[in-house]
This record gives structure tokens, C-alpha cells and sequence, in this order.
């Protein structure tokens, strides 16, 4: 692991206001940049925005423009960009982290899902590493860090800094 310095930033996303989020995204990330930060992290859903019943009018796919406004901003600063969204997948809707940045395209399903969870999306498959270059991230949404087996296996699996996204307090 390298050395590097993360900026965990507390954000309340505005409601049905994917744009909104997406502006707030940018410009903490361009500040925390500013300020010396390799890896800048968000909150679960601060995309998107967590609101379940809503889903539908404010998932986004991996590969629509807002990603891609974030991936392009995180190149052009030279950091790693954690966020969160509600991802529309063809295999149906997920509580998703995505990592990105120079040579870093990484992600996260929420593997356990609360029962609030399980009415609008699915869970992840597995509990994965994500290599973003500077280290080896472990990342727990949210309820996934309920479960301590859960830090055990990414710890054995070669994580060197668990991250636990969450909305609690984000509605």
C-alpha cells in the first residue's frame, strides 16, 4: 500500500435531483483535490439519492454521461472517486460504490440487503477487493457492515483499508 490522503466527504443528496448530486460530486471532489486528497469517498446513493420507492426515476447506469462526468473530472485531477448510486443494471436495480479514476474502474453490490432493501433491488454476489491502485479497499454499504464475518472475509481476501459507505442521516 502507498501512501495517500482521503477525503470521506458527508453529503445529503437532494431529492429526484440526479444533476443537483452530480454538481455537489464535482465540486467536493475538485476541492478535496485541492486540498491534497488521492481518494475522495461519498456516501451510499449520493448519486442517485437513496429513496427506494423512486428507483426508477433516478437509477443510473454504469455507462450513462454522469458517470462518465465523474470518471472524466477524476482523470483530469489524477484521484480515485468513490460514490455511491442506485444503479439500473439490464439484471435488474442495485445499491452500488463505484471507484474511478486513472486506470480504476471498480464496484461494489451491497451484498446484504435489509428488508427495505429486498422489495426494490438485488444484492451483490460477493464481498470483493477492490484494487484502486494506491491500496487494496474492502468496501461494506451500509448494512453489509452489520455482518462482522463480513470485514474477516475482505481482510483475508487482501484488504488493506476497509470503507463503509452509508445514508444513514441522508434523508
Amino acid at each position: 500500500m502507498n501512501d495517500f490522503r482521503v477525503a470521506a466527504v458527508t453529503l445529503t443528496p437532494s431529492y429526484l435531483n440526479v444533476p443537483a448530486n452530480l454538481r455537489a460530486i464535482c465540486d467536493w471532489s475538485v476541492r478535496a483535490a485541492g486540498a491534497g486528497a488521492n481518494l475522495v469517498i461519498f456516501p451510499e446513493a449520493s448519486l442517485s439519492g437513496y429513496d427506494l420507492e423512486a428507483m426508477a426515476q433516478t437509477a443510473v447506469a454504469i455507462d450513462e454521461p454522469e458517470v462518465r462526468a465523474i470518471i472524466q473530472l477524476a482523470e483530469k485531477r489524477k484521484i480515485v472517486i468513490g460514490f455511491g448510486l442506485l444503479e439500473r443494471a439490464p439484471e435488474g436495480f442495485f445499491i452500488t460504490q463505484l471507484y474511478v479514476g486513472p486506470g480504476v474502474r471498480q464496484r461494489h453490490r451491497k451484498c446484504h440487503l435489509t428488508s427495505w432493501d429486498r422489495k426494490y433491488c438485488q444484492s451483490g454476489d460477493e464481498l470483493e477487493v477492490q484494487d484502486i491502485g494506491m491500496a487494496k479497499l474492502g468496501t461494506l454499504i451500509c448494512y453489509d457492515s452489520a455482518f462482522p464475518a463480513a470485514s474477516e472475509a475482505l481482510a483475508r481476501k487482501g484488504a488493506e483499508v476497509l470503507v463503509q459507505p452509508s445514508c444513514h442521516g441522508m434523508w
